[in-house]
């Protein structure tokens, strides 16, 4: 039987963030649903935690265990989970302190936060992935001053300092926000991707929301709190002048022979890249993942999203 996704009705939506959170090796809880589910087109529905909790307790495909629920035969994940609340809390911690630092760097737009971090599933060794917009035509500009403020505070990941670093691997211009042509066949990692993508600094004069417009495949903006979501401060008045100076002639050349060096770099790195890599190197996307893992995860979810249904 094939199994489709986006999910059909609410009851699949529901199964589908179950068997998503377990191909990220991590148990469900009741808030987990708002937080991830994935509705289905053009349905949304107001779904209070006690109709959350009724449904899961009373569902015999999913085990539960002190407020967990898991695939049957993974009630380890449990423990798992506990153990790795204390990084995943650890590492927020670092998000809320590092992000709105790079409002000093020109021409970023926003930040937030995605991957491992952005499904509260951190471990000793885990990074903290960051997805950065940035202005058209400063791409390459913005991603080496922020990643040179990176190294400057001491967070940058490289080497073999991963563990709580900052992966700064992934810019998109405005002109570029539109992440449809990323999708894959039953790409379902995007659209949990998309749907945990915690916003921590926005530009004034830019809305998150812009950025899901851009994105109408996914016809769902997160109903997310925004009292993390900060704005311009003091720090924003760092970026004045250089952005100043480099938001015309001199910025151009810059950006210019910046691209050069990048696309350089990628065709001297062509040839080590295995057909598991995902890197984008282009005026309106910077992606760096020398290991593509959508494709595993993407296998998990539906072995256990069949299960269910």
């Amino acid at each position: 039987m094939k199994v489709q996704f986006p999910p059909r009705n609410i009851e699949q939506a529901i199964y589908g963030v179950a068997a998503f959170l377990n191909a990220c090796g991590r148990p469900l809880k009741v808030d987990d649903i708002k937080k991830y589910i994935v509705y289905p087109c053009g349905l949304k529905d107001d779904l209070s935690d006690e109709k959350i909790a009724d449904f899961l307790k009373s569902d015999e495909k999913l085990k539960h265990k002190n407020g967990y629920f898991f695939m049957p035969g993974r009630e380890d994940l449990v423990n798992e989970y506990r153990r790795k609340e204390e990084f995943t809390n650890l590492y927020w911690m670092k998000a809320l302190k590092f992000v709105p630092m790079l409002q000093m760097v020109p021409f970023i737009k926003a930040v937030a936060v995605c991957n491992t971090l952005s499904f509260n599933n951190c471990s000793e060794s885990s990074d903290i992935d960051i997805f950065i917009i940035v202005k058209d035509g400063r791409i390459f500009t913005a991603r080496v001053l922020s990643v040179l403020l990176s190294y400057i505070l001491g967070v940058r990941r490289y080497g073999d300092k991963i563990a709580g670093r900052f992966c700064l691997s992934f810019y998109v211009s405005e002109n570029g926000m539109n992440l449809e042509k990323m999708l894959q066949k039953d790409d379902v990692y995007l659209y949990y991707w998309m749907k945990a993508l915690r916003f921590l600094y926005c530009r004034k004069g830019f809305d998150k929301r812009v950025f899901y417009e851009n994105n109408t495949w996914f016809e769902d903006c997160p109903a997310q709190k925004n009292e993390f979501v900060r704005g311009d401060g003091l720090l924003s008045l760092i970026r004045v002048l250089p952005e100043f100076i480099l938001g015309g002639f001199l910025g151009n050349i810059l950006e210019n022979r910046l691209e050069k060096m990048h696309l350089l770099r990628f065709e001297r790195n062509r040839r080590n890249l295995g057909p598991e890599s995902d890197v984008v190197v282009n005026g309106s996307m910077l992606k760096f993942h020398n290991i593509d893992r959508r494709r595993q995860y993407n296998e998990r979810f539906f072995r256990a999203y069949k299960a269910l249904l």
